[in-house]
């Protein structure tokens, strides 16, 4: 009876946290969406001899183009931080979450999103192999093809790391950032190591990833689970098994 009682309590559990999840309470701080123009969204442009445009219906995607010529010369979006932004993401966990097609990208790799802090920077660099395959630093998606792809980096405000995600699986964790001294910002697009480049933006976000409730930390930290048990029996960490909890649910959405 017991077992039955703590297994219906963890499943309250999960399902509290997936329901805050699913109704949205992370902090989305910058955004760009399908073929809408960035500059429409804050990002300003920078480009020299390059293209920049919507696409429609590609691979079924909308998604904004950043391209460049064989001369190579940037073409990247970039947005700055507010100062209130830059206060709410003070010691607080992240997500930083782009979907796009690399069409073409001789190496070096040169397509790229990164976040600055302030102090501190993340990023991600895209390119295609030989076969076509797509190669987010050093993973590739073997056999996927020029394919639209999600790649998420999601820092943990705790260990100051972050961990690679790639189509809601994790490729590679405790990646710390470099020390970047300039202000805090998002950008995305081509640099100009070369080229032709061109990759299609379906989307791009920075969010600050929200913490359980106060109903969840509850249920997950023994609060109910100890009505199971005795008091000379072993204890539960709200500590743990919220971290625990955390990690099992950050597997990414598309």
């Amino acid at each position: 009876m017991k077992i039955h009682i703590t297994i219906a309590l963890l499943a309250t559990a999960l399902l509290v946290l997936v329901t805050e999840r699913a109704a949205g309470q992370a902090t989305i701080l910058l955004q760009h969406s399908g073929a809408t123009d960035p500059a429409t969204e804050g990002f300003s442009y920078f480009g020299q001899r390059s293209l920049s445009g919507p696409v429609i219906n590609d691979l079924g995607m909308n998604a904004w183009m950043t391209a460049t010529g064989a001369g190579g010369g940037p073409a990247y979006y970039t947005q700055t931080l507010t100062p209130q932004q830059q206060a709410e993401l003070g010691g607080v966990s992240w997500d930083l979450s782009v979907t796009l097609r690399v069409v073409q990208s001789p190496p070096p790799a040169d397509t790229y999103v990164q976040f600055d802090t302030g102090s501190m920077a993340y990023g991600m660099a895209f390119s295609i192999n030989a076969n076509g395959d797509p190669v987010v630093d050093s993973y590739t998606l073997t056999g996927a093809g020029s394919t639209y792809n999600n790649y998420q980096l999601i820092y943990d405000a705790s260990t100051e790391t972050a961990s690679l995600w790639v189509n809601n699986v994790e490729v590679n964790s405790d990646q710390p950032g470099f020390a970047y001294n300039y202000p805090a910002q998002l950008s995305w697009g081509e640099e100009n190591q070369g080229g032709p480049y061109q990759a299609n933006w379906n989307s791009v976000s920075l969010e600050i990833t929200p913490e359980p409730s106060a109903i969840s930390l509850l249920l997950l930290g023994g609060g109910f689970f100890n009505l199971c048990s005795h008091p000379q029996q072993k204890e539960f960490s709200a500590s743990k098994v919220r971290l625990t909890m955390e990690a099992q649910m950050k597997t990414p959405n598309l």
